[in-house]
């Protein structure tokens, strides 16, 4: 009842502009959005090149991250740039971020209840999938008993005005998926950083690499302890 109620408080031509211009972009695959080299665009490259309104280059963009997003994280850490995609990725969803708000939400309230809804989904969608292959990575498997804890996160699922049946299956998964990793017993990855059950800590314990560039940063802090003390004694 609550769904639908805050559903038809909203414009219907509101949500049948955008519910026409989100299949008109279902197709697309993932040649619309990256480059050649398989870097990702700007929401300003897309709007301009494309010569676009910003709605269809976010709806663009919306889509692409639902079809074919895990493909290119896979494919990118296959690649000589491995993991460096995931920087490239924030860097990308930080750009969408502010063109999706700007668009879907200003003065403090949303102006397209579906597309802000789509925002939600599709920030959720790219947490997801970073999470799950880092799950899935030895050096990172320790994350699959850490916690995902974004505030309110559950009951925002209540509030997401979703149109047709592909975005109510996408929400009922990602809603399994983060409410599953919210029961978790270690803590997520800001909360008790200097507790012994924090995965900075254990990563810290496990990692060689990491154990060998501390020690050498240790000595060398022992060592210009050393050297100060002498230059005291012989001043």
């Amino acid at each position: 009842m609550k769904l639908k109620a805050y559903l038809n408080k909203h414009d219907s031509n509101i949500s049948l502009r955008q519910y026409s211009r989100t299949y008109a972009y279902d197709h697309w695959t993932s040649n619309g959005v990256v480059h050649d080299n398989d870097t990702l665009p700007t929401i300003s490259t897309l709007t301009n090149h494309r010569e676009d309104a910003i709605g269809i280059a976010l709806t663009h963009i919306e889509n692409w991250v639902q079809s074919c997003l895990e493909e290119w994280i896979n494919r990118s850490l296959m690649s000589e740039k491995g993991y460096e995609c995931f920087e490239n990725l924030q860097s990308f969803y930080e750009d969408y971020q502010q063109a999706a708000l700007n668009f879907y939400y200003s003065n403090n309230k949303s102006t397209d209840p579906i597309g802000y809804s789509r925002f939600i989904l599709t920030s959720l969608t790219i947490i997801c999938l970073m999470h799950k292959r880092l799950c899935e990575d030895k050096r990172f498997e320790r994350l699959k008993l850490h916690a995902i804890r974004i505030p309110h996160i559950l009951d925002l699922f209540e509030l997401l005005i979703l149109p047709n049946r592909d975005d109510m299956i996408r929400a009922r998964n990602l809603y399994d998926y983060f409410r599953e990793f919210n029961d978790k017993r270690y803590p997520d990855l800001i909360s008790n950083i200097e507790s012994t059950n924090a995965f900075g800590v254990y990563f810290v314990d496990q990692s060689q690499k990491m154990n060998e560039t501390l020690q050498k940063i240790q000595d060398q802090v022992e060592q210009d302890r050393k050297d100060k003390i002498k230059e005291v004694n012989n001043s």
